[in-house]
């Protein structure tokens, strides 16, 4: 795999998995939050997120992306090798969502998979339709049919649960396909 698409619920894991893989893999990673985004809250405009990313993809043979943004979603599933999709429980994301942004309140600088000048802060007006947005995923379905519609050779991977990316993590490792040759895979 060297072109790696990570999505999911917000809170999910995205981001964590996305450096232990490309850690694990050497691929450069991309955190999309920190593309769009722009120092307070900013959103990038939609023509020049699109050519951010395709951009990326052009000038790097292998990538990981970590990041819904459904509207510009297509451009990488066009071109990634693999997709990883996180689906743990709603609760679970929600409260992650919530340790996180109390943590950012607290920090002087945003997260790192985040753009400065946009740390996430749970006393915003705008934090409770983030929440409801959570809660409802309303991508979900959009995302899977765009799924369905992948070519054969573009392998997706749903996982569901912290224990599920470890035992991805696993099979993905390079110490793990050496140990067991003539395997295709997870």
């Amino acid at each position: 795999m060297d072109r790696i698409v990570l999505i999911g619920r917000p809170g999910s894991g995205k981001s964590t998995l996305a450096r232990r893989l490309g850690s694990l893999l050497d691929l450069p990673v991309f955190h999309l939050d920190r593309l769009f985004w722009r120092p307070g809250w900013e959103k990038m405009p939609r023509w020049e997120f699109a050519r951010a990313q395709m951009r990326i993809m052009q000038e790097n043979d292998r990538w990981i992306m970590d990041g819904n943004y459904t509207s510009t979603l297509p451009l990488r599933l066009a071109r990634c090798d693999a997709v990883i999709y996180l689906q743990p429980p709603r609760h679970l994301c929600l409260v992650r969502v919530m340790r996180r942004a109390l943590c950012s309140w607290w920090a002087d600088e945003p997260r790192g998979d985040m753009a400065a000048g946009c740390r996430e802060n749970p006393f915003r007006r705008d934090f409770l339709a983030f929440l409801l947005y959570i809660h409802h995923f309303p991508v979900a379905g959009r995302i899977d049919k765009m799924l369905r519609g992948l070519d054969d050779d573009v392998s997706v991977f749903r996982v569901a649960s912290s224990r599920g990316a470890e035992q991805l993590l696993c099979e993905l490792s390079p110490d793990h396909s050496s140990a067991h040759p003539g395997r295709d895979g997870p």
